[in-house]
Formats: structure tokens, sequence, C-alpha cells
């Protein structure tokens, strides 16, 4: 069960900072973190005698703490209660920003991005967790890292469930994109992400995508979504069972 520190709210603030125009309230950073990162058991209770849960109260403090001031990230504006963006703070978020949205819009498990985001929350850390691993070419642009090693991924694994199941179906309602569009829709396929990339270190990309493959999935956009719609994601056994039972009871 995930709880969080104030020091691993400091990225996740910054994200929604940015995300919010370059400034935000704290009443409206804390619903946005509460939103975003759903906390649970302790820092989802009320503390005694406060309207603040202790999740809350940590966003409280990371404010009234200065922290994002400290590291020249964000800038405390007292007579609004809120956070502005500085420009160090935006610069930190444009050299991380796929590593970020990456994780930030998957909705993995708190576990699994928590030592990125510590390690991000640190002024002028760029930390490429995608490595090379998957680039074929030398003097590969940066920024197109993530892109490389999440399309060298998804084409293996399309490639992998073409070969086991001859279609590219749903896994979880057996929705087929060509069958119901065509040819527009020949080879269109969400791929769902049970874990980060950057969590299969295999010593060769070959055995990386295998490892890799074992914790992906092929899901249509809907399903994808109500995977995601809490964290840690539902697992697509649940949503699975879901599905079918509901559809057992309409027919």
């Amino acid at each position: 069960m995930a709880t969080y520190s104030e020091s691993e709210l400091i990225l996740p603030s910054l994200y929604m900072l940015d995300l919010a125009g370059g400034f935000i309230k704290t009443a409206d950073l804390i619903v946005s973190l509460e939103t975003r990162l759903l906390p649970t058991g302790s820092d989802a209770r009320i503390i005694s005698g406060r309207s603040d849960t202790y999740f809350s109260q940590k966003v409280r403090n990371l404010v009234s703490h200065r922290t994002l001031d400290h590291l020249g990230l964000a800038e405390y504006i007292a007579e609004q209660n809120g956070l502005k963006i500085t420009p160090k703070g935006k610069s930190h978020l444009v050299a991380n920003q796929l590593t970020i949205d990456y994780l930030m819009e998957n909705n993995f498990s708190w576990g699994d991005v928590k030592p990125v985001f510590i390690a991000l929350a640190k002024p002028n850390t760029n930390l490429d967790i995608f490595k090379e691993i998957f680039e074929g070419d030398t003097g590969a642009i940066k920024e197109t890292k993530v892109y490389r090693r999440s399309k060298a991924l998804r084409d293996a694994a399309i490639d992998t469930f073409l070969a086991n199941y001859g279609t590219l179906s749903c896994h979880v309602c057996a929705f087929n994109y060509e069958e119901k569009y065509g040819a527009i829709g020949k080879g269109f396929i969400e791929i769902h992400h049970k874990r980060p990339i950057y969590m299969y270190e295999g010593a060769d990309q070959v055995r990386t995508i295998e490892e890799a493959i074992e914790n992906l999935a092929p899901v249509c956009a809907n399903c994808h979504r109500i995977i995601h719609r809490t964290r840690p994601p539902y697992t697509l056994e649940y949503v699975s069972e879901i599905y079918q039972g509901i559809r057992a009871l309409s027919t």
C-alpha cells in the first residue's frame, strides 16, 4: 500500500503546476495530486481534529516549507496561496518531459515509478531511463530514445501477438479494429504496459524484449482507459473478469 513522503511529491507537484499553466493554488494542487496519485491507507485518513488527510497535509507542508522554492523550481505567491513555476522548474520539466509524461500518464504502480521520481526531484538532473538498449543507429538524437525503445518493444509485441493469436484483438473484450474499420484499422491496437519499460534490463535487446513482452497486452482504447482508472491500475485479468461477467448477464 503506497504512502507518500513530502520529497516524493516534488516532481508530481511540479508536473501538475505546469499542467495548470504555470500557477496553481495549494487547494487545487491537493485535488490534482489526490486525483492522479489516489492516496490510500494512512495517507487517506483524516487527521484527528482536522479536515485534512495525512496526504493533503503533506502537500500543504510541501508548499509551506517552501520546498520547491529552495530547489529553485517554483516560487510561493503568498497573496494567492499558490506556486508559480520558475524558468528553472520549466527547464527541468522540459529536459525530462518524455520520461515524466510516460510515468505519469500510464498510471503505473507508485512502487515502480518512485525511484525515478525521487532521482528527478533534484534540479539539473537528467535521467535517461530508457538508455540505448533499443537504439539501432549510432549518434541517435537523445530525445528520440523513448520513442525508439517504445516503438521497438511495440513492434516486437505486435509480431508476437500475431504469431500467437493470429489477430490483434483486445485481450479484454476481443474488439478488433480491422474487423470494425477495415483497412484503416489494420495493425491498430493499444499496448498496455503492466510495468514501465525501464523495469526490464536484460543482457541484450532480444532478452529484454522477451522479458518485457510478458508484461504487455494488446487492448482497445476503451478497455485501456478502464484499466488505468486507478493507481495502481486494475489488472487485465480483473477487468476481463468484470467484462465477461457483465456480458454473461446481458445474454
